[in-house]
C-alpha cells in the first residue's frame, strides 16, 4: 500500500517532521485514522490521528495534498504532554494570547 511507504518515512524522519503526500498518489484516508477535534488545522480542511496513545501519526488534509507527521503524544490520551512536547509553539502562543486578554480585562 502506498500509504505505508509515507507512514514509514514519517516514522523514520522522527517527531515533528512533516512528510508531503500528493493526493493523486494515494487513495482515501486509511480507516485506522479518525478525525481529530483536538488539533490546530494550520490551513488544513481536516486533521486525522491514529488511535494510539504514543508515537501516533497525525494526518492533515489540504486541497491537493496531505501531510503526515509523528507525534510523541496523542492529545486525546495525553493532552498536557502533547502540548509541551509536540506543540510547544502553539501552547506558548495560546498562553501569550490568554495573558494579553487578561491585561485588557
Amino acid at each position: 500500500m502506498v500509504w505505508q511507504r509515507y507512514f514509514a518515512q514519517a516514522r523514520t524522519a522522527g517527531y515533528g517532521t512533516k512528510i508531503e503526500i500528493p493526493k493523486h498518489a494515494v487513495g482515501d484516508v486509511p480507516s485506522r485514522f479518525e478525525e481529530s477535534a483536538l488539533a490546530i488545522p494550520n490551513g488544513a480542511h481536516t486533521v486525522y490521528r491514529e488511535d494510539a496513545p504514543t508515537d501516533s501519526l497525525q494526518l492533515r488534509e489540504y486541497d491537493s495534498r496531505y501531510t503526515v507527521e509523528l507525534d510523541r503524544y496523542n492529545p486525546a490520551y495525553h493532552p498536557f504532554q502533547h502540548a509541551a512536547q509536540d506543540a510547544p509553539g502553539y501552547t506558548l502562543a495560546g498562553v501569550g494570547a490568554l495573558a494579553l486578554v487578561g491585561l485588557w480585562s
